[in-house]
């Protein structure tokens, strides 16, 4: 398993539109991409984020079926 300097994780639920450009955001940062992990957690958000991040290969999920 990597080691990382930083791990950024992100409890979401029902906030899409903010979660892809925290994301985006994050993405911009100048450190290393191997430097750092992103972790979102959604809480069953019914707004289309479990689809969303199923679709990105640069972040670890987790999706709670139940809120």
């Amino acid at each position: 398993m990597p080691q990382y300097d930083i791990s950024v994780i992100i409890p979401t639920y029902n906030r899409l539109n903010v979660l892809k450009r925290t994301l985006s955001c994050i993405n911009k940062q100048t450190i290393s991409r191997n430097k750092y992990q992103v972790i979102v957690v959604d809480d069953a958000s019914t707004d289309g984020t479990g689809k969303y991040l199923k679709s990105l290969d640069n972040i670890d999920y987790q999706i709670n079926e139940i809120n």
